[in-house]
């Protein structure tokens, strides 16, 4: 008889209450094909990344993490997994954005991405980003951003429409709704970007700067198409040098997925990116605000981060 470790991080909260639905089903699981499993709910903001420490920081062998949530709730682990090696990741997602999940090719049907966990499977390591400032860093899995797509994250999350419409299984509308506020409240900036330590470029009037380690954020918005978690390399867009109608007409093209050679639009690859504003913009990973900044640097983690998936 074959016994399996598995520890489950869940926000009970996310996914109109799949978060509650799953474990129910997870315990049923997991006595009858005798798997060895604990289960730890977060109860409040920050409490993942507390959880995800306490579990990895005297971890001896590998273990098996399953993190139930959105990508927020993804964040906060990555931010307190101690030992990158020891740990083998799986996803469900239940949250309103779930681009970890879209961009790993894992069903972000929550209950269909729980049977295939149970299924056949493979393990990929992944890279991650790191963006630090003021002294302090933080890991991403997804994204992390300057400007107009960060002012939008910070905005939802303290926004009491997320929670109304969460409610309603209207969750992204949420995004949509702030974005049209942001659109005429934005405010550009000149952006110096110095690349791999290297290579210093400059670009007036820049409405935000994305630095992708996935190709989709923002609920399923492919900034750079051609992003590859695996590949050892940031993606980076930027968009600038254009009016405000302008970048309206860029934003509904970046929808379309026929962005990429427009005037205004810049993508490139890097290891590395260092960005100075002319001015405070909100910064975010992953969805998760980082403050209002001037500067980053934006680099990969030395590890990568083991990731199961399903074979599909």
């Amino acid at each position: 008889m074959v016994h399996y470790r598995i520890l489950f991080i869940v926000n009970p909260i996310s996914g109109f209450g799949l978060g509650w639905e799953i474990p129910y089903r997870i315990r049923h699981i997991a006595a009858y094909k005798h798997i060895e499993y604990n289960i730890r709910f977060t109860e409040y903001a920050g409490h993942a990344k507390t959880i995800a420490e306490k579990i990895t920081q005297n971890l001896t062998v590998p273990g098996n993490l399953v993190v139930l949530g959105g990508d927020g709730t993804l964040n906060e682990v990555l931010e307190g997994i101690k030992h990158l090696n020891k740990v083998y990741l799986y996803y469900i997602p239940t949250g309103s954005g779930n681009d970890f999940a879209r961009g790993m090719g894992i069903p972000y049907e929550p209950l269909r991405a729980f049977d295939l966990l149970k299924a056949n499977s493979r393990t990929v390591p992944i890279d991650l980003g790191i963006l630090q400032t003021d002294g302090k860093s933080r890991r991403f899995a997804v994204s992390a951003g300057i400007g107009f797509d960060a002012a939008i994250c910070h905005e939802a999350l303290t926004s009491p429409l997320k929670a109304f419409l969460n409610r309603l299984h209207l969750g992204k509308l949420t995004y949509l709704l702030i974005a049209v506020k942001q659109l005429i409240l934005s405010v550009p900036a000149d952006m110096e970007l110095e690349i791999d330590g290297k290579k210093k470029l400059h670009y007036p009037h820049s409405y935000f700067v994305a630095i992708m380690n996935q190709s989709y954020e923002g609920g399923g918005i492919k900034f750079c198409p051609n992003a590859c978690p695996w590949d050892g390399n940031l993606d980076v867009c930027l968009i600038g040098g254009v009016n405000r109608i302008k970048f309206v007409f860029l934003l509904l093209m970046c929808l379309l997925k026929k962005h990429e050679n427009l005037p205004g639009v810049h993508i490139f690859r890097c290891k590395s990116i260092n960005i100075k504003s002319s001015l405070p913009l909100p910064v975010h990973t992953d969805g998760e605000s980082g403050g209002t900044q001037s500067e980053i640097s934006v680099k990969l983690e030395k590890e990568p981060l083991n990731v199961i998936l399903p074979m599909i």
